[in-house]
């Protein structure tokens, strides 16, 4: 009875013990809504992508994009998604869609895909890139009329563009090589014209300015 009671102890202590170290499984990854819904041509599109996986043990997953059409290009952070040996068994990367004036205004489906980079294992979904169907890419173009600086040391920007659109006002202390900044954001008026403030202006030695669409 003893020696039964032994070889029954040693087999669930063996089931048990292969319960807990199934390998990991990649199962799915999800694709989150394009923010902005739609963007103009030159502009970035972000998505927030999901993966999951079952059990548990470290795991590294690839990302990958295909599809997009000539003129965008992607970018995953983090990529590779990497997991631990314990939960969670889902983590999110964001992905950042890159276009050039040069992407007409359409909608265009691609593919991402995650590939667990021990076992092979590959899972992939589709998403919709929208380009211009608001009609932003007829816009005006953007011209900065005047800097001022103020006594409280912030710098006023003037800038003409199209009407009633936001803007958002970069900056960057030297262009070669440029690290640019949001600094503020405003809206134009019916005629085109608005006030963009840098704060922080009288801190830097010099300083470069642009402005961009906020999507």
């Amino acid at each position: 009875m003893k020696n039964h009671l032994i070889k029954l102890f040693g087999l669930l202590a063996f089931g048990l013990a292969h319960v807990a170290h199934a390998d990991p499984l990649l199962v799915s990854v999800t694709i989150g809504s394009q923010a902005p819904a739609s963007i103009n041509s030159g502009s970035n599109a972000t998505y927030t992508v999901t993966v999951n996986r079952t059990n548990s043990g470290a795991m590294v997953i690839n990302l990958s994009c295909l599809g997009l059409p000539a003129g965008a290009s992607a970018s995953f952070s983090p990529n590779p998604v990497v997991f631990g040996s314990g939960l969670p068994n889902s983590k999110s990367a964001t992905l950042t869609i890159s276009t050039t004036a040069a992407v007409a205004q359409a909608s265009y489906n691609f593919t991402i895909t995650a590939q667990d980079g021990g076992s092979h294992n590959i899972v992939t979904n589709t998403a919709t890139l929208v380009v211009g169907s608001d009609g932003k890419n007829n816009l005006t173009s953007q011209n900065i009329t005047a800097i001022q600086l103020l006594g409280d040391g912030s710098a006023s920007i003037s800038l003409h563009a199209a009407p009633s659109k936001s803007y958002i006002l970069q900056a960057t202390p030297t262009i070669s090589p440029s690290a640019w900044v949001n600094i503020s954001t405003n809206s134009t008026d019916t005629t085109g014209d608005c006030i963009l403030i840098d704060s922080a202006a009288s801190t830097f030695s010099s300083r470069f300015y642009r402005t961009t669409i906020l999507n």
